[in-house]
């Protein structure tokens, strides 16, 4: 004697839309870790930008206590009633050699900091593109679910 065996009737159509539904969560939650790691890439560039701008403040400050000092030793080295720095003498001749050290010094550092800067600003502006376009292909992807 044969059994019968029972089997449920099966909806082709509700399981195709189920699994379509189970691919458009998965790809969803994948663009949603890539957007926030997207946005957590561009925060730690801000915060190494912040620190870049930060360093460059306390070198210049540095330089500049330098140059005030080299300045002063000149002018204590200076006649009361001579306005201008003697440059005969050899220590004011290498104390202006050492000024214009630091001066190059604080441009150079400009310089370095602009650079850094600009290198850290352009990964944003290629994250800021990588998010867009992330973006859009989740929103291509949810209307696409909804049709």
């Amino acid at each position: 004697m044969v059994q019968s065996i029972y089997l449920p009737k099966m909806d082709v159509k509700h399981d195709l839309q189920y699994q379509a539904n189970q691919n458009n969560d998965l790809i969803e939650n994948i663009l949603s870790e890539k957007l926030g790691l997207i946005r957590s890439k561009a925060n730690a560039i801000l915060k190494l930008i912040d620190e870049r701008l930060t360093v460059k403040a306390k070198v210049l400050t540095n330089l500049d206590d330098e140059i005030l000092k080299a300045r002063n030793m000149i002018l204590e080295r200076t006649p009361q009633f001579n306005y201008a720095p003697i440059t005969t003498d050899p220590l004011n001749k290498d104390l202006e050699k050492e000024i214009f050290r630091l001066e190059k010094s604080k441009i150079d550092e400009e310089v370095r900091s602009w650079n850094d800067v600009l290198r850290l600003k352009r990964e944003i502006i290629d994250l800021v593109n990588e998010l867009s376009n992330a973006d859009i292909r989740r929103r291509l992807i949810e209307n696409e679910s909804n049709d």
